[in-house]
């Protein structure tokens, strides 16, 4: 079970470095405390990890569909992914973008498409 643990956590720190070399920030953490937190948060993708907080705040959904996403049974949320078999190869795979962009409509609806910024 240990190597098991350490290609997830090896799998979560390359992704974690792509994310910094590729400049994503989120609020004031530093750097390191970034990198640190998306490495800890695989197997989400770094990008959705910086994305699903601001994605429902925007949306007026905050906690209610950030939880649901994480932990609920809805199509294409994290807990569906988690149900997918892995292969052999499948390397470093993650809960990327484009599931959050299909659970988005699936789940909160037409708000996705009418909302407008504040601003």
């Amino acid at each position: 079970m240990d190597a098991v643990r350490r290609s997830l956590e090896d799998c979560g720190h390359a992704l974690a470095a792509e994310a910094d070399a590729f400049g994503i920030k989120a609020g004031s953490l530093d750097d390191e405390a970034l990198q640190s937190s998306l490495a800890a948060a695989f197997p989400l993708h770094p990008l959705v990890a910086v994305t699903v907080g601001p994605l429902f705040r925007a949306l007026a959904q905050n906690e209610r569909s950030l939880f649901a996403f994480l932990i609920g049974p809805e199509p294409f949320g994290f807990q569906e992914f988690l149900r997918q078999p892995v292969g052999e190869e499948a390397g470093c795979n993650a809960s990327r973008l484009d599931r959050l962009h299909d659970y988005s409509p699936a789940v909160v609806g037409p708000a996705c498409f009418t909302h407008t910024s504040r601003g």
